[in-house]
């Protein structure tokens, strides 16, 4: 049976999604710069792909609200919560963007 690890390969398997992969996507598919989405600034467009990203972050990751706004600026954990939430009712109210949301899940990779 071990024999048969000559044969594996480990690129080949898919990379759990990390923070920094999920702000690379998140930045890439939206075009607000990593440097924004960390940033204070509370400009609409900065800040809903922020959302976007907190919620991939709690969703796709073992990660809980305190350390994802640790991650983000140092954001407090309700500031967090509330971005999760209102990704949550966006998804429940358009079909079009939680078909955004699942593309970006697999383009992050899970």
């Amino acid at each position: 049976m071990i024999s048969n690890l000559g044969h594996f390969d480990p690129a080949l398997l898919p990379l759990p999604p990390v923070p920094e992969r999920i702000l690379t996507v998140v930045a890439n598919c939206s075009g607000v710069s990593i440097s924004r989405l960390l940033a204070h600034r509370n400009f609409e467009r900065d800040s809903f792909a922020r959302f976007v990203a907190m919620y991939l972050m709690r969703e796709m990751t073992d990660l809980n609200f305190r350390q994802i706004g640790e991650l983000l600026g140092g954001r407090d954990h309700s500031t967090i919560f509330h971005g999760c939430q209102v990704i949550r009712q966006r998804i429940a109210a358009s079909p079009q963007f939680a078909a955004v949301i699942g593309a970006l899940k697999v383009e992050v990779g899970g």
